[in-house]
């Protein structure tokens, strides 16, 4: 009997053996002991591919009666029914994704990643160079479309995964102290809970990036230049190296918002716009990790920013991996207030937030929409329509020109200077985008990015309320209250964390977005200054006719 799946979430495939849905349709499951949180599936169209697990919600099994047999056939002896099993138990049981493990060389690790830039991930947006798609992480963290969309509760999930459900029942371990631990304050000015602020700031500039090459020009690269400000010292990135940072910390940080890395090319990878773009994109990510009071003080980002020797990147490398203090037991490495919180008032402001991600999203994504439709409209239709204009001017002064006596010459200088502006506006209208479209389109792409790590985020604090109701139930017929208080502390912590997470966020909102709209009205306001000069100028050249 075939299994059917509603699609709760759309999936875009990235590789050629998966397949992408959309949320709401109905897809056949054919496999679900894939591996890797995978299952095989095909859509109403015949195509099979690989769907993330976590994007499906069986569907109840339909079973239609069996037609009836010309015989009545004897019942069967109960020996024939007492060993039946359900092929589908195990990649059911929500136990954790098996971990991949890095088991490469020292040597390997250049070999495993150098093709970086020649594996296809997302298409570059074919309407102009350079403004490729978000990525989709390589693991189910994030969204693509889902932004604000808490997902249901079950024990299946994230929740599961991350090993939150571990650390409120207190079975995750560690065997060795923390490097670093992490205070939750309460802030005086507003009440609220806050990661409490790193001890020194951090910027990061990247710049001269660069093509290069290794086995004899077999293999080419783009590097960039980092210059932390805490060293000031240059060390030298691949995308492949970001693209590391980036699992090692989605891995390591369940309640923190890493947003996905700016996107890689197919074709024209090394194109100088395409590589400025994505400079500028990986330029905003790390300003974003840099400002955050957590991730700017691990010790995994501080060995990105600054190991510059290749024999000590490695050590590093490994230690970054092997990190007991990922996932669930990074909750151990937390301080929180002492004072215990409300469950249902905090659940009900987790709530409204998860309302207020859920609108924000659909209006970004909205916006990108609108501005990347308005920047077609400047490279396309705006331009040409002023250059019709200029050349209905110029060709009037060219009729113009057949006059040949002097007291004529200034009005025909006149116009054909006028078709001459207007051919200039149509310029202008081409390149700006550059200086204040394309800026508006990539930070409200960003905070598409940014806005789709939330369901899972907010997934692991639901999945640890439940476990707490759960577990109240459970202890309190045993009436083991120790045991119960702990389960409530654990939770407590976890609530803390989401909780300070959600206001770092709306607090560099309200600065992002102050930022993004300033500067692009500013930018619209010196365009159309521009503008107006240069109409200006034509005007005052029929002061002489």
């Amino acid at each position: 009997m075939s299994l059917l799946a509603r699609v709760l979430y759309t999936f875009s495939s990235v590789e050629p053996v998966e397949l992408s849905v959309q949320a709401d349709e109905t897809v056949v499951i054919l496999k679900q002991d894939v591996g890797g949180g995978w299952w095989q599936a095909e859509n109403s169209a015949g195509r099979v591919g690989l769907v993330p697990e976590t994007y499906m919600e069986l569907l109840p099994p339909q079973m239609n009666p069996p037609p009836l047999p010309s015989v009545v056939p004897m019942a069967p002896p109960p020996a024939a029914v007492t060993n039946t099993t359900t092929q589908h138990g195990d990649s059911r049981t929500g136990a954790p994704r098996p971990s991949v493990t890095d088991t490469h060389d020292d040597e390997e690790w250049d070999s495993d990643w150098d093709d970086d830039d020649d594996e296809p991930v997302y298409r570059q947006n074919d309407e102009y160079t350079g403004n490729a798609e978000l990525r989709q992480p390589k693991r189910n963290r994030h969204s693509k479309t889902s932004g604000g969309t808490v997902r249901k509760y079950n024990r299946f999930s994230v929740f599961v995964r991350t090993g939150g459900e571990a650390y409120v029942l207190g079975t995750v371990k560690a065997t060795t102290s923390p490097t670093n631990t992490y205070r939750i304050i309460i802030d005086e000015q507003t009440d609220v809970p806050m990661w409490e602020a790193s001890p020194q700031s951090l910027s990061c500039v990247i710049t001269e990036p660069h093509k290069e090459s290794k086995f004899k020009g077999l293999k080419s690269f783009v590097a960039y230049q980092l210059t932390p400000t805490h060293t000031n010292y240059a060390v030298t990135r691949r995308y492949k190296h970001f693209d590391w940072l980036y699992e090692r910390m989605v891995e390591k940080f369940p309640c923190i918002v890493i947003p996905p890395l700016p996107d890689k090319q197919i074709t024209g990878r090394y194109d100088e716009t395409f590589i400025e773009q994505r400079m500028d994109g990986l330029q905003m990510w790390v300003n974003r990790m840099c400002r955050h009071p957590v991730v700017s003080c691990c010790q995994v980002f501080q060995h990105f920013l600054t190991c510059a020797d290749e024999k000590q990147w490695k050590p590093g490398k490994r230690k970054a991996e092997k990190d007991e203090y990922c996932g669930g037991t990074f909750f151990l490495t937390l301080k929180k207030p002492t004072v215990q919180l409300d469950v249902k008032e905090k659940a009900t402001t987790i709530e409204t937030f998860s309302r207020f991600v859920r609108c924000l999203d659909d209006t970004v994504k909205d916006m990108v929409l609108i501005s990347h439709s308005n920047l077609k409209k400047h490279i396309g239709p705006f331009k040409r329509e002023y250059e019709k204009v200029g050349g209905g001017f110029t060709a009037v002064s060219e009729s113009m020109g057949l006059d040949q006596r002097p007291s004529a010459q200034p009005l025909t200088a006149a116009v054909k200077y006028t078709g001459d502006t207007y051919n200039a506006i149509g310029g202008m209208f081409a390149e700006q985008p550059r200086h204040d479209l394309i800026p508006l389109l990539m930070a409200f792409k960003e905070y598409g990015g940014i806005l789709s790590t939330f369901p899972d985020l907010l997934h692991v604090h639901q999945g640890a309320l439940s476990k707490y109701v759960e577990s109240k139930t459970k202890h309190e017929e045993k009436r083991d209250q120790y045991e119960l208080a702990s389960i409530e502390d654990r939770t407590d912590t976890i609530t803390y964390a989401t909780l300070a997470e959600i206001n770092h966020f709306q607090t560099d909102r309200i600065g992002d977005f102050k930022n993004i709209i300033q500067n692009y009205l500013q930018a619209q306001i010196l365009f159309y200054q521009q503008i107006t000069e240069k109409l200006q100028q034509a005007l005052t050249m029929y002061d002489n006719v």
